[in-house]
């Protein structure tokens, strides 16, 4: 496979994700959004607000690694995950409806109302900024293709010791995009049982 047909597998993902959130959450109540199953567990809106907030990063990391792009045109060259971009990627995704590895969330990546109680997240503006992070993969995967993936590194939001190839990293937010999507929908059906 080449990058640009990697690529387009990629957007596909991405335009499914932004359907299930629309479809699933677009029309419930603030109510609803803000429960939570558990005083451990996250809302559905804490679940995307955190998407937002690991989002935010990679899509300025991605763009930026685009710009910075000297390299001729990759289009078409071969294109096959690295091993611990694969391996992240793997871990991060859910199977068949389960979340298989539990993981800690940095301080900085998790929603503000759970860092402080008395904040209040405002649904429309968390849903907003979820679509507009999607569209923004979307336009990066337009150009992204043409940079050589197997050159160009991300850095992880575990800092500079773990970088990723960009396809991989691309690959990496939409996995963890989708496990999040996942945990949101559990909690949208342990509520209506």
């Amino acid at each position: 496979m080449n990058q640009q047909e990697f690529a387009r597998r990629l957007k596909e993902q991405i335009l499914q994700l932004q359907k299930e959130v629309e479809n699933a959450f677009y029309f419930m109540e603030a109510e609803e959004l803000n429960m939570k199953p558990s005083e451990k567990s996250w809302s559905i809106l804490q679940c995307i607000e955190h998407l937002n907030l690991t989002n935010a990063y990679y899509v300025k990391a991605v763009n930026r690694a685009i710009a910075k792009n000297t390299y001729p045109d990759a289009s078409t060259e071969s294109y096959k995950m690295g091993t611990w971009g694969k391996f992240m990627t793997e871990a991060m995704r859910p199977k068949g409806g389960n979340i298989r590895w539990k993981m800690k969330t940095f301080q900085k990546l998790r929603p503000l109302n759970e860092v402080n109680p008395k904040a209040r997240l405002v649904e429309h503006v968390v849903f907003e900024k979820f679509n507009e992070d999607m569209s923004a993969l979307l336009a990066a995967l337009e150009d992204a293709p043409k940079a050589p993936w197997k050159k160009v590194k991300i850095k992880t939001l575990l800092g500079g010791m773990l970088k990723l190839r960009l396809g991989d990293a691309i690959a990496f937010v939409i996995a963890h995009s989708q496990r999040h999507v996942e945990q949101a929908m559990k909690v949208k059906r342990a509520m209506h049982g």
